[in-house]
C-alpha cells in the first residue's frame, strides 16, 4: 500500500469534502480517504497499482483543482 497526499483547491466547506472524497473513492483501488478543508488537501491510502491520474481527473470533474 502507499499513501498519497494531494492538495486541493477550491474547497470551502463540509459539502466540498464530501464531494471530493467521494471523487477518489471512486477510484480502483483506493483503500481510505481523508480530506481536510483546513489543510486544503486530501490524504489517500491506496494499492501500489493506483492510477493517480485517475485521481486527478475525478477531483477535477468534481469541480475542484488537484496539485500533486
Amino acid at each position: 500500500m502507499k499513501k498519497i497526499k494531494m492538495n486541493v483547491t477550491g474547497m470551502t466547506c463540509g459539502h466540498c469534502v464530501v464531494s471530493v472524497n467521494n471523487a477518489v473513492n471512486k477510484v480502483r483501488g483506493v483503500i481510505e480517504v481523508d480530506t481536510s478543508l483546513s489543510k486544503g488537501e486530501t490524504t489517500i491510502l491506496a494499492l501500489e497499482d493506483i492510477n493517480i491520474e485517475d485521481i486527478k481527473k475525478n477531483i477535477e470533474n468534481a469541480g475542484y483543482t488537484p496539485l500533486i
